[in-house]
């Protein structure tokens, strides 16, 4: 296969706070993965570099599945889907 990793940034948006669902939509199991994993691993395919956004409770729980360097905390300076 050949390369098709584009100099991208991917970005999977996990920082919604799931209020209808009731829990954290990233964090749902999908076989031996989670939901954020498996968008991290497709976006990985085409993009050099890819992020995971989260707000800042999230941190622990996310920093099990990955690495700091992958998680970008969104910013409180403006209400709803603008903070991230």
């Amino acid at each position: 296969m050949p390369n098709t990793k584009r100099d991208l940034i991917g970005l999977v948006l996990c920082g919604g706070e799931s209020t209808r669902m009731g829990r954290d939509k990233g964090l749902i199991s999908l076989g031996e993965n989670n939901l954020a994993q498996l968008a991290y691993q497709k976006l990985s395919r085409f993009c050099s570099k890819v992020l995971i956004s989260i707000r800042a409770e999230q941190i622990i729980s996310y920093s099990s599945f990955f690495d700091s360097q992958s998680l970008i905390v969104d910013n409180n300076l403006f209400s709803g889907p603008l903070n991230g």
